[in-house]
């Protein structure tokens, strides 16, 4: 990240082979998968539970603009992450043969979902065997014995970067990985070698991987869902530049006022650096002199207020920090299950917008919001 990472909201500055000039929101992306020639790296043996699995369900339902006939949850990649010394797991989600989202798992089974499925296309691009896959200083590799291969950049700049792969030889990339816990093997095509994961939107069939987890408690499901988005349709996008929090500022004010702010016109109004960032303050009052009232709230939202503002039609800002990044979001929407109305309830979903170009979908009481390889923690909203 830039300088004052810590006192800045800090954006997360997009891949450079995409440099976005449109303001639109992206058509829904998606990419079919090679069945049979996967790539074959090593990895750490995970397994979604039932209510993991349902939760990703959910998520991609809200998420979806269509109505998918069916969904899958598909074999899994383990990534560790060399800067924050930490595996976690992407599992593509196919709709109706299509992988249109990517479920991202921490070890601790915190779930996000995201329809950015640029890092997973190039990674079933790789077909080097045997070989390790990691994120370092934002970039994705694949390592074998005979070659290193950068696969994708998130575009995430760490300040104070304390671990590298950089000058690591193949074994030395996989002790480390080992001294952190990790046990990597090769468990090719775990899902594929039984069922995947299936569901139709009527109903919930668990086959094969998923048919020996213990059952939990599904008693919310006899319930209705109900889910409210605000109507935005110019959702920003910050380009190569370090303008999340602008762009959640400028997305928020042109959907209640009608304007056609870009990210750099709310920077350049507030005299701010492209890639400085800015505070929750900073925030509030350029929400302010674009005569907006927003409140500041050094927490995670809570799920009431999330659903007040949503249904006030008024978007919300999220905040949030890794040990070594910083990023900011736009809240616009909300999902619960009314056979669960606790306000903690781990079917209560919150959708917000990534200015990199994507939507994601994440638990309200999720400890940690899991995306670009990090686990970032929701400390400050604007609401």
């Amino acid at each position: 990240m830039k300088k004052r990472w810590l006192q800045k909201v800090t954006g997360v500055t997009l891949a450079a082979v995409f440099v976005f000039s449109s303001m639109a929101m992206p058509a829904q992306a998606g990419f079919n998968h090679r069945w049979g020639k996967m790539p074959s790296f090593l990895k750490e043996e995970n397994s979604l539970t039932r209510t993991n699995v349902q939760t990703i369900k959910d998520m991609v339902t809200g998420l979806a603009e269509t109505n998918f006939d069916d969904i899958q949850i598909e074999d899994y990649y383990s990534v560790f992450n060399v800067d924050s010394q930490e595996t976690f797991f992407l599992y593509p989600v196919s709709c109706d043969g299509v992988v249109r989202y990517t479920a991202n798992v921490s070890e601790d089974g915190t779930v996000s979902v995201t329809s950015n499925v640029d890092a997973l296309e190039a990674i079933t691009d790789q077909q080097e065997p045997e070989a390790l896959l990691y994120v370092d200083d934002g970039v994705y590799y694949a390592a074998s014995e005979d070659n290193t291969t950068a696969l994708y950049e998130e575009g995430f700049v760490i300040e104070n970067d304390v671990y590298s792969f950089e000058d690591k030889t193949y074994d030395e990339k996989l002790d480390t990985m080992t001294e952190n816990e990790a046990n990597f093997e090769s468990y090719d095509n775990l899902l594929l070698t039984t069922d995947r994961a299936t569901y139709t939107r009527s109903d919930v069939n668990m086959t094969g991987l998923w048919d020996w987890l213990e059952p939990q408690d599904t008693s919310y499901r006899a319930g209705q869902t109900v889910t409210k988005k605000c109507g935005i349709t110019n959702f920003l996008l910050q380009g190569n530049y370090g303008l999340c929090w602008a762009c959640t500022v400028g997305t928020i004010t042109n959907f209640m006022t009608g304007r056609n702010l870009t990210g750099k016109n709310v920077a350049d109004m507030m005299g701010i650096g492209y890639d400085d960032g800015a505070t929750m303050q900073e925030m509030r009052t350029a929400l302010s002199r674009y005569g907006l009232s927003f409140n500041i709230y050094n927490n995670k939202l809570p799920f009431s207020q999330i659903k007040n503002n949503v249904n006030a039609d008024k978007p919300f800002g999220i905040c949030m920090q890794a040990s070594n990044a910083g990023h900011a979001i736009t809240g616009y929407g909300y999902s619960y299950n009314t056979g669960n109305t606790s306000s903690y309830a781990s079917t209560n979903l919150v959708y917000a917008w990534d200015s990199n170009g994507y939507q994601i979908s994440f638990a309200q009481n999720a400890r940690n919001i899991n995306t670009s390889g990090y686990r970032f923690s929701w400390y400050g909203s604007l609401y």
